[in-house]
């Protein structure tokens, strides 16, 4: 390559948009050689192309592909695998526009439960509500309180079914209490995607267009709460909820009485 058809460092920096130093550093792990060094002096010299390469090595960084990982795509000191890097850079940004999607869909759903939230905190009685959708709940025996140290433990081994079982959570958990014929019981409750054949094994809480009594309570006030229903049967699921602003400290949890 003759010098001057070719692009100095700083000309190559400024066309590109990057530091001169990061160029020097590509260099020097052995992914970006010049096309040509002047013996006299050391200076480098590159052609056109290095601009698309660096496109490519900065889109690469991006998302998260190793720098060190570009020398297996050398075929040797001159040649180098493109159409290997960007296949590479592809998959890798698929996997994070699925990553996106999920966060999107984790952030409207949190709006969702704040805006629901933020609705019943307004409410000086308790609401009833016909739920407009089918939610389901995945069950696990559990005895003790709600924001507990065993309450979070059982909370991590229940991520744990839910990832085993190759299902989603949907970022609400609770308690589910149950009372049937004198008998009371209580579970830990996550909502998941049920419906699918690696839960058909599972326990779950289906509700379904199903009228609830529904209100705000803090933790300290679920066993007087309970206690209040104590002379009948009954389902209730007493769930983490979310307001803005949220108070650490003392969070509401909603209480949802199932109607029948």
């Amino acid at each position: 390559m003759k010098k001057n058809n070719a692009l100095t460092i700083g000309q190559l920096s400024k066309l590109s948009n990057t530091h001169i130093k990061a160029i020097r550093y590509y260099e020097k792990i052995g992914i970006f050689p010049p096309s040509y060094i002047d013996p006299s002096n050391s200076y480098r010299y590159y052609s056109n192309s290095h601009i698309i390469y660096l496109q490519l090595i900065k889109l690469c960084i991006t998302y998260g592909i190793s720098l060190k990982s570009f020398n297996q795509y050398w075929a040797d000191a001159d040649k180098i695998d493109l159409e290997a890097i960007i296949n590479k850079a592809k998959a890798h940004i698929l996997e994070k526009k699925k990553q996106l999607l999920a966060d999107e869909h984790f952030l409207e759903g949190l709006t969702s439960e704040l805006e629901f939230s933020q609705n019943l905190h307004t409410k000086i009685n308790s609401e009833t509500l016909a739920n407009p959708t089918h939610e389901d709940f995945l069950l696990l025996p559990f005895e003790g309180d709600i924001f507990s140290y065993h309450y979070y433990e059982a909370f991590y081994k229940a991520l744990d079914i839910i990832d085993a079982h190759q299902t989603t959570y949907f970022n609400k958990v609770g308690c589910f209490y149950t009372k049937q014929q004198g008998v009371l019981k209580q579970f830990l409750a996550l909502k998941i995607q049920a419906h699918t054949p690696n839960t058909s094994c599972l326990d779950i809480l289906h509700i379904s267009h199903q009228p609830e009594l529904i209100k705000h309570i803090q933790p300290e006030q679920v066993a007087n709460e309970l206690n209040k229903l104590a002379h009948e049967d009954y389902q209730c699921l007493i769930l983490e909820t979310y307001e803005s602003p949220y108070n650490v400290r003392k969070p509401h949890l909603a209480l949802r009485l199932l109607l029948t």
